[in-house]
C-alpha cells in the first residue's frame, strides 16, 4: 500500500515526521485534511492550514490597496448600487472602515440658494460579519427646470445606505436639502440643509452627525446663501454677493490619501457668487451669466450651485458613495 510523507512545515529538530498510509490520511485533490492527527508535526501542519488566512477576505466594488501609517489596508469603493461580500474574517483584525455619503441636494432657479451637500458618516472599528452587504448610493437631487413660471421647485438628495448579515448594524445618511428661491420655495432640511433663497429667506438644518445648515439670506434683490456641508454651515448671502457653501470634510479611506467630500453648493450674487465647498460642492453663479449654477461633483455628496438671475433654473447636487477597507497582509 502506497505511503505518503508530510510536509515538514515547522520543522521537527531532529526527530523525522511521521507517516501514514492512505486509508489513515484522507486527503483530496486540494490536500484538504481530514484523517487522523495524532503527533505534534500533524496538529502543527492541521493548524497551518486552517488558519493559513490572518485577513479579512472580500469582494465587490472597486478595489485598491494601499499603505497608511505603516498598515496596509484594500478598500472596495462603490459609485453605484453594490454588493459587499464577505467570505473570511481572519485572524487579524477582523474589523472594518466604512464612509457613507449620500447624494447633495439641488439648487432652485430664481436667484436660488446653494444645495446641502449630502450626509456623510464615518465609521471606524466595525466588527465584520461573513455574508453580504447590500451598498445603496444616493443620487444626487435635480434643479429646479426653470427660474420663472410657475418656479418649480429643485430636489433635495437622496440617502445613501449600507445593510449586512445579522449582526450588522445598518449605517443610513440623509440626502442634502435643496435650495430655496426668491419668491415662493423655501429651502429644505437634509444631511446637510439648502441655503436660503433671495430677499431674507433663511437657510434649513442638517441631520446631527452628518452634516450643518445652510445660510440665512439677507433682504434684498439679487443675492442668495450657501448650502450646509459636513465640516461647517453654509455661509449667508447679502449686498449681492452669494454666500459660500459649507466646507466639505476629507477622508482617506479609498486611497490611504485625504479628498474631501460632502461640500456645500455656493450662493448666487450679481457682484460676486458662493464658492462651492471644498468636497464637490458647485460655485454659484452670477447675475449676468444667464445660466445655472455649477452641479455638484458626482460621488462627493456635493450641494448645487445657486445662482442670481431671475429666469434661470436650478443645477443638481452630486451623487453619493460608499468606502469600505480594512487590514491586510
Amino acid at each position: 500500500m502506497a505511503r505518503r510523507r508530510l510536509p515538514r512545515v515547522f520543522g521537527y529538530r531532529g526527530k523525522p515526521p511521521e507517516t501514514r498510509t492512505d486509508d489513515e490520511l484522507n486527503t483530496s485533490d486540494k490536500e484538504s485534511l481530514s484523517g487522523k492527527f495524532t503527533s505534534e508535526e500533524d496538529n502543527a501542519f492541521k493548524t497551518f492550514l486552517l488558519y493559513d488566512v490572518s485577513y479579512i477576505v472580500a469582494t465587490g466594488g472597486t478595489t485598491q490597496t494601499y499603505t497608511e501609517n505603516g498598515k496596509n489596508y484594500k478598500s472596495h469603493t462603490f459609485t453605484s448600487t453594490g454588493t459587499f461580500i464577505v467570505s473570511s474574517l481572519g485572524q487579524t483584525s477582523p474589523e472594518l472602515d466604512i464612509l457613507v455619503v449620500a447624494g447633495g441636494g439641488g439648487s432652485d432657479g430664481d436667484v436660488g440658494g446653494g444645495g446641502g451637500a449630502g450626509g456623510m458618516i464615518v465609521s471606524s472599528s466595525v466588527n465584520a460579519v461573513i455574508g453580504s452587504y447590500t451598498c445603496s448610493i444616493g443620487g444626487g437631487g435635480g434643479g429646479a427646470s426653470t427660474g420663472s413660471g410657475g418656479y418649480p421647485k429643485a430636489s433635495s438628495g437622496s440617502g445613501s445606505s449600507i445593510s449586512g448579515p445579522t449582526g450588522f448594524l445598518t449605517i443610513s445618511t440623509t440626502g442634502g436639502g435643496r435650495g430655496g428661491n426668491y419668491n415662493m420655495n423655501t429651502a429644505a432640511s437634509g444631511g446637510s440643509g439648502g441655503g436660503g433663497g433671495g430677499s431674507g429667506q433663511s437657510g434649513k438644518s442638517g441631520v446631527s452627525g452628518q452634516g450643518n445648515s445652510g445660510g440665512n439670506t439677507s433682504s434684498g434683490c439679487c443675492h442668495s446663501s450657501g448650502g450646509g456641508g459636513k465640516g461647517s454651515s453654509g455661509g449667508g448671502g447679502s449686498n449681492n454677493n452669494g454666500g459660500a457653501g459649507g466646507t466639505g470634510a476629507s477622508n482617506t479611506f479609498r486611497t490611504g490619501s485625504a479628498i474631501f467630500y460632502a461640500g456645500g453648493g455656493g450662493g448666487g450674487g450679481s457682484s460676486s457668487v458662493g464658492a462651492g465647498g471644498n468636497g464637490g460642492g458647485g460655485a454659484g453663479k452670477d447675475r449676468n451669466s444667464n445660466n445655472r449654477g455649477n452641479n455638484g461633483s458626482a460621488n462627493t455628496g456635493g450641494g448645487a450651485g445657486g445662482n442670481a438671475h431671475p429666469h434661470y433654473g436650478g443645477a443638481n447636487g452630486g451623487s453619493g458613495i460608499i468606502v469600505i477597507r480594512y487590514e491586510v497582509e
